[in-house]
């Protein structure tokens, strides 16, 4: 699923994260060099925060994960927009 409907390497640093339809489980996919690691959330009470329905993130960062474990909606804080120039005045 990771290669051949996201086009991502399965093997590549990286956690995958899936969240289940009724938003009470997320699994997250890892290779660790000797073989996939899979681990799993379930919620006894609540539900992971999503944003709308059919959207997909792409690339989140280890802050903003530790964030939506927590049950905080990272989709609507947004941090200030990274800035890069060629030169400086």
């Amino acid at each position: 699923m990771i290669q051949h409907e996201f086009g991502k390497d399965p093997g590549a640093p990286a956690l995958f994260v899936f969240v289940a339809r009724d938003r009470k489980r997320i699994k997250a996919v890892y290779w660790d060099k000797t073989g996939f690691s899979l681990w799993l959330k379930v919620l006894e009470r609540d539900r992971f925060i999503m944003p709308k329905a059919g959207a997909r993130l792409d690339e989140i960062h280890a802050e903003e994960l530790s964030k939506f474990l927590d049950g905080i909606n990272i989709f609507v804080q947004k941090p200030h927009e990274a800035l890069q120039y060629e030169s400086y005045a």
